[in-house]
């Protein structure tokens, strides 16, 4: 994920470089193309005082963790999906599945695409989607606190919320 800074009349890259906004620039084409695809994120460069800033980055943060939830997590050659409307579809095939004779096998329609499932690849599944979750969050409660305990304006704005994010 790359993150882009909106400063008005340019948007700053992660790598520094000041972009002109103008739908005839490459670059600035290239980071539409990126924004489209969910592969960047723009970044307000809002508030003036270090609360204010703070809190939208953070919020950043947010988005972030959303974002990538979002894209679900690896399983093998399929992606699971991870959203929160995705949750209970895991439990109750599970439920359903434990009511079926051993080695019943079901269609599920993972993130990517069909895979066909046993209970306990099923559970298995459930697990990854869980874990991944649990690390997303934790990923995101160690951004906040980090940001929380910086002491200058500078330093929230420099501060890469890029890393620490589960694959």
């Amino acid at each position: 994920m790359r993150i882009f800074i909106n400063n008005g009349s340019t948007i700053r890259s992660s790598e520094g470089a000041d972009i002109p906004v103008d739908a005839q620039n490459g670059q600035y084409q290239q980071f539409l193309a990126l924004e489209a695809a969910g592969e960047a994120v723009l970044v307000d460069d809002a508030g003036s005082t270090l609360e204010e800033i703070k809190t939208a980055r953070m919020a950043k943060v947010t988005a972030l963790r959303d974002q990538i939830r979002a894209r679900g997590v690896a399983f093998g050659a399929a992606r699971l999906a991870a959203m929160p409307e995705d949750q209970g579809t895991y439990g109750d095939s599970i439920t359903y599945l434990s009511w079926k004779p051993e080695g019943t096998r079901i269609k599920w329609k993972a993130a990517t695409g069909w895979i066909e499932v046993d209970l306990a690849t099923l559970r298995t599944a459930a697990e990854v989607v869980g874990d991944f979750i649990e690390a997303l969050f934790d990923a995101e409660h160690a951004h906040h606190v980090a940001i929380n305990a910086l002491t200058s304006v500078e330093a929230v704005r420099a501060y890469d919320i890029t890393t620490g994010w589960p694959e």
